[in-house]
Order: structure tokens, then sequence, then C-alpha cells
């Protein structure tokens, strides 16, 4: 039954109340009366007696049924927190003034504090200093405009691990239509968050050696042309014996080929270098804030850094072609893509030169 209903039955219940008192009152006081006292003058006087102590009975049975009715309101509103006691999801409820005065032991158990610890502002000390205040913009203005809220954030659970839960917030009201605060549940949802954070990665990233995708590579240039980075220099490479490994070995050592690649390559960029894997067998590397000398420099180390490689005892030698390009800003940042990937070219067509003038 919704509140105006438990209203009407109240009133309803109360009014008749009222009116089978009064009405038995009215019939047998006028009978008692009348039949103990014989004198008119005497029954008139006694009349206004009656009438008051008509007054204080029914005021006492009122006052009884009011106060009784009051207290099953109250034991009615609260019923729903014995329920919500040992629910699986964890459940707040807060006050008008937005302060808490209510968890539930699924609640207090993963905090692993008390209810008094809990009450009023106590539960934001769960909260991860990362997520606090915008956690507390949208509680507090939530609670502003009456609105239900749905939000993420870490909470801190007994073991000291925070955890990400989802807290959906309602605003519930009395009786009589008045607001009377917010009710919520939360679920931890931190195995969501692991998938998501899993998929993200690997929507930016090649499965194969952990380094970024092509799709990355794209927003990325495109985040470049619109930033203040320039100049950028770009470096392509491309393995030079991949399908002859692939053909001889098998595609697993191709593989293995391409993964010791991207380890090489590394170990010797910047932190704020942007690698990626474009292809079977191409790599690019953007290297924001970089003039053509610091790309000579970056093209000289990786070839240094190959060359020690091949000098390790490894099932395959790592030959690779590269070519540099330098943008001095935005328009010509595609520009310098293709040239990079033509020097690239040029140098992939020297080395096979050079094989076939050492088989002449």
């Amino acid at each position: 039954m919704d509140r105006q209903g438990n209203a009407r039955v109240i009133t309803a219940k109360i009014s008749g109340s009222y009116l089978i008192v009064g009405c038995l009152w009215i019939l047998f006081s006028d009978m008692i009366v009348t039949a103990i006292v014989r004198d008119a003058s005497m029954i008139a006087r006694l009349s206004i007696f009656k009438g008051l102590a008509f007054v204080v009975v029914t005021s006492i049975i009122l006052h009884w049924m009011v106060s009784h009715y009051i207290d099953e309101i109250s034991r009615s509103r609260d019923f729903y927190l014995k329920i919500f006691e040992d629910f699986p999801a964890l459940i707040w409820r807060a006050g008008t003034d937005a302060k808490c005065n209510y968890f539930n032991k699924t609640w207090l158990k993963f905090s692993g504090r008390t209810m008094e610890q809990e009450l009023g502002d106590g539960w934001t000390e769960g909260v991860h200093p990362e997520d606090f205040d915008r956690c507390l913009n949208i509680y507090q203005d939530s609670f502003k405009n009456r609105m239900p809220f749905v939000m993420e954030y870490r909470l801190r659970r007994a073991d000291g691990e925070y955890r990400w839960i989802i807290d959906h917030g309602m605003p519930f009201y009395d009786l009589r239509g008045q607001f009377s605060g917010y009710i919520g549940s939360c679920y931890d949802i931190s195995e969501r968050k692991a998938v998501e954070r899993r998929l993200e990665h690997l929507s930016a990233h090649d499965s194969l050696t952990g380094v970024n995708n092509r799709s990355f590579f794209e927003a990325e240039v495109a985040r470049i042309s619109a930033a203040d980075v320039f100049p950028v220099s770009i470096i392509s490479f491309d393995l030079d014996s991949l399908k002859v490994v692939n053909d001889t070995c098998g595609h697993a050592a191709g593989d293995e080929l391409i993964r010791a690649t991207a380890q090489v390559l590394r170990k010797v960029i910047r932190s704020g270098d942007t690698l990626a894997r474009v292809g079977g067998d191409e790599f690019v590397l953007i290297i924001p804030g970089a003039g053509r000398a610091v790309a000579e420099e970056t093209v000289d180390r990786i070839k240094a850094a190959f060359a020690c490689h091949n000098l390790e005892r490894h099932s395959h030698k790592i030959n690779i072609s590269l070519g540099a390009a330098t943008a001095e800003s935005a328009e010509s940042l595609q520009e310098a893509l293709i040239e990079a990937d033509r020097n690239m070219y040029r140098e992939k067509f020297a080395h096979k030169n050079e094989q076939l003038e050492g088989f002449l």
C-alpha cells in the first residue's frame, strides 16, 4: 500500500474510534445518570461534569491512539532497514542534512569499521583520495536537486585494498510526501573494472608485442597535429628478414623475431616517445619536440642497439631498415610520415642490393 493509502487507513481508524466512543458515551452516560439521580436540577449540574469527563476521557483515548499509530508508523518506516541488514549489497541511508545515519551489516563488514565510525561523514574516510572530490560533488549536487545519482569510486576494504564500487542513490519521502533523505546501494565492480582496463589496453596495444597498435598510432598522430609539440620526428622501421624466417622456420619463429625487435626498441626510446606496430613487420616511432639532429641521434642509437643484440647468441639476427623525417608543423606531419616511409624503403632496397652483390 502506498503512503496516501496508509494515511487514509490510520485517519479512518482514529475517526471511527472517536465516533464509537462518543456515541457510547452519549447513550450510556445519560441512561446511567437518569437511573441513579431523580432530581432534575442535579441532572443538569451533572451534565456539565459529564461533558468535562467526556472531554478528558476522549482526550486520553485519542492521545493513546495517536501515540500508538505514530509508533507503528516509525516501526513500519524502519522495517525495511531490518530487511536490508543482511543484503549482499552495501546499503546506506542519509537524512535531510546529507549526513549518513545508517549502514547495513554488509557495509560495516566490508569497511571493517563500526557504525559510529561511519556515521555522518565518517564513511568518506574510506574513499580513495583521487576519487574524493568528484564523489563528494556528485553526492552534494544530487542532494541539492533531489535527484537520483549513480557514481563509481574506490572504497577501502577492511584488508586495506581499494575496491571499485558503483553507488546508486535515491531520494525517499515520508507518508506526507516530504523529503526525508537518501538511501543507496553499492556493489563491488572491481572485476568488471579489471576487464574494462584489459579491453582498453587491448584496443590500443598490439597483442603480440605489447607496444601500441595502428589504431593508437593514428589517434596519436591526430592528437599531435592539434598540439603544440613541433618539431616532431618520425622513424619508420621494417624487418628485412621476416619472410625468410617465416618460410624456413615457421611463423612461430617469425613472431618471436617481431617480439625481440619490439623489446630492443623499447630499451632505447625515450619515455615520452610513441612506438607502434603498424603492420606485420613494420614499426613507427614518433618523437615529439625533436628536430633532425635528435632524429639522427636516435637512429644511430637504435642501430647500435640492434648491432649489440646481434652479437649475442640468438636464434636469428635482426636486420632492420630505418627511415627518418621531421615535421616542423602540423601541416607537414603527413608529409613527414610519407617521407620516413620512403627513406626506410630506400634503405631496404639498398640492403637487398648489398645482399645480391654478396651472392655475386
